[in-house]
């Protein structure tokens, strides 16, 4: 990752789950939360810059909308489940919230080794304890219905999505001869 340049950040599934290179999980902006959508480079709502955070972080900022992707908010915890909440917009980069590592691991997806990043927020929003379990939901993670949401990851079977930084670049022509 380089700061000014721009990307496009494609969920690829997950390590022990389903896996979907189909071109229609790419981060943008979906009202008041952030959702996905079918991958179009023309579309500035799809494309991402970095801010380093001074830190060894990054706040991940779209200019399109003026918007930084907000702390992950804490895992909700019911009698029966535990409920991962939706991740907010932010006006501003905060180092003491919305800032975010992101690690390069390799894995198995879709039954081939491939290069991955995992999205961690250096602060989410809070832990909650419940009988003696400890939530906390700091990997930023493809939910089921769409939403981008703060994630735990507990054990092996719990892992966060990978991810894909794509990296793009407009300031190029290309010349046909």
């Amino acid at each position: 990752i380089e700061e000014g340049k721009q990307y496009l950040i494609h969920n690829l599934g997950y390590l022990n789950g389903s896996n979907d290179y189909n071109n229609n999980q790419y981060i943008q902006p979906s009202g008041s939360n952030f959702g996905v959508t079918t991958r179009n480079v023309t579309d500035a709502n799809q494309i991402w810059s970095f801010e380093s955070d001074g830190n060894n972080g990054w706040y991940i900022y779209n200019n399109a909308n003026n918007i930084y992707i907000g702390q992950t908010p804490a895992m909700e915890v019911g009698f029966f489940n535990v409920t991962a909440s939706k991740i907010s917009k932010s006006t501003t980069a905060n180092s003491s919230t919305n800032n975010y590592t992101i690690t390069q691991k390799q894995g198995t997806l879709n039954g081939t080794s491939t290069h991955y990043a995992v999205i961690e927020c250096k602060n989410p929003i809070k832990t909650q304890t419940w009988w003696g379990q400890t939530y906390n939901s700091p990997y930023l993670h493809l939910f089921s219905d769409g939403s981008l949401r703060g994630w735990n990851k507990t054990d092996a079977d719990s892992e966060p999505s990978c991810w894909e930084i794509e990296s793009i670049d407009f300031t190029k022509k290309l010349t046909v001869k």
